[in-house]
């Protein structure tokens, strides 16, 4: 593989969901004008997009400037969100006995356990 490009962007969170629609209209838009072309009618529809993106390197790289557009977009939500949990009220007790314990298969530290709301 040749070496990555990293492009870093500033947009304003309007202009960004902007970006993010056009482009998702866009990549929508170039795959169905390819999807019944005679080249890709043999290739089953679960692999069909797969097959469509390989064979345009643009469009391949516009799905991956939306996920990334996407990720950002989301962020900050996920971090308001992540704001708004609330600390679960531990007792000596439970701290002591949670501190050599795992939760979900995963060792945590009783100090850090939070609650989320769903």
């Amino acid at each position: 593989m040749e070496k990555a490009v990293f492009i870093e962007l500033k947009l304003e969170p309007k202009l960004a969901e902007a970006l993010l629609l056009h482009l998702r209209q866009e990549l929508r838009s170039a795959i169905q004008q390819q999807w019944h072309a005679a080249r890709y009618l043999s290739i089953p529809e679960t692999s069909r997009c797969g097959a469509i993106l390989r064979d345009a390197p643009h469009l391949a790289a516009q799905k991956k400037t939306l996920g990334a557009l996407k990720a950002a977009i989301d962020r900050p939500r996920r971090e308001a969100s992540l704001s708004r949990s609330c600390t679960f009220p531990w007792t000596e007790f439970q701290r002591n006995e949670v501190d050599s314990a795992s939760v979900d298969g995963f060792a945590h530290d009783a100090s850090t356990l939070a609650v989320h709301r769903g």
